[in-house]
C-alpha cells in the first residue's frame, strides 16, 4: 500500500509541475491543431484526424491514412 501511495503523490507532483503542465498543453494543442486541420482540409472525419494526428506526432506511422491534398501533404511535413 505504501508503494502505490509513493506512486500516487509523486505523479501528482509531476502533473502539477508548471514545466509538465506547459508540455502537456503544447503536445495537446498540437494534436488539436492538426486535428482540426486535417478534418478540414482532407474531409477526414474528427475520429480519423485526430488518429492520424496522434499516429503521426508519436512517430509511429502505420501508413493507413495519408493526406491525398497538395495542402494536407504540405502541412504534414510541417506537422512531422
Amino acid at each position: 500500500m505504501r508503494m502505490i501511495q509513493t506512486i500516487f503523490f509523486g505523479l501528482r507532483d509531476v502533473w502539477f509541475d508548471p514545466k509538465v503542465n506547459g508540455l502537456l498543453i503544447f503536445a495537446f494543442s498540437m494534436i488539436a491543431l492538426a486535428t482540426v486541420t486535417f478534418w478540414v482540409i482532407e474531409g477526414w472525419s474528427l475520429l480519423d484526424a485526430a488518429f492520424f494526428s496522434v499516429v503521426t506526432i508519436s512517430t509511429v506511422g502505420y501508413g493507413n491514412l495519408v493526406p491525398e491534398t497538395a495542402l494536407g501533404k504540405i502541412f504534414a511535413m510541417f506537422y512531422i
